[in-house]
């Protein structure tokens, strides 16, 4: 009679082939050089790539206040002050239905959403969470706690932190 090799040595040559699946998923990613040219709001820009094609970008992990009020008009001010006009590189997933394209927006190697949630002009989106590393995930988490307990910009009133706090207004 024959013996079989143990459940764990038959799955054990599968375990690469999971990791590069895995793996494959993390890096669809795309990058590309664009110049920007409006802002929207504290999370949404719009760019112009070298063949002259006019996209929406919303940044990953980032949810600005949008209504209208002092605190959404901070928030796009500071984006703008931060990226309109200049030349900066993305890395992106393919729009979305509404032809957004979802991504992490970088501007002489610094990180525009991490940039907006530092200075509390927008909150970390766990729902983004799995288009972040998990590496960014821990840094915008950190970001966010720190502007809340220094009370900067969404932040500064704690009766505003509920009610005007960007995943309130909708």
């Amino acid at each position: 009679m024959r013996s079989h090799p143990p459940n764990w040595l038959v799955a054990m040559p599968l375990a690469p082939l999971a990791l590069l699946i895995m793996l494959a998923g993390i890096a669809r990613a795309e990058r590309m050089r664009v110049l920007v040219i409006g802002i929207s709001d504290g999370q949404v820009l719009v760019v112009r790539d070298w063949e002259n094609q006019e996209h929406r970008v919303r940044l990953a992990g980032v949810d600005a206040p949008r209504d209208g009020s002092a605190l959404a008009n901070a928030s796009r001010t500071r984006l703008a002050d931060l990226m309109h006009g200049a030349s900066i590189t993305i890395d992106y997933d393919h729009p979305d239905n509404s032809g957004v394209m979802l991504a992490k927006a970088f501007i002489d190697g610094r990180d525009a959403a991490l940039d907006q949630i530092r200075a509390g002009m927008a909150r970390y989106r766990r729902s983004d969470a799995v288009s972040l590393s998990a590496e960014d995930r821990k840094l915008y988490e950190a970001a966010e706690d720190a502007a809340h307990r220094e009370r900067i910009g969404i932040w500064k009133d704690s009766s505003a932190g509920a009610s005007s706090a960007p995943g309130a207004q909708r």
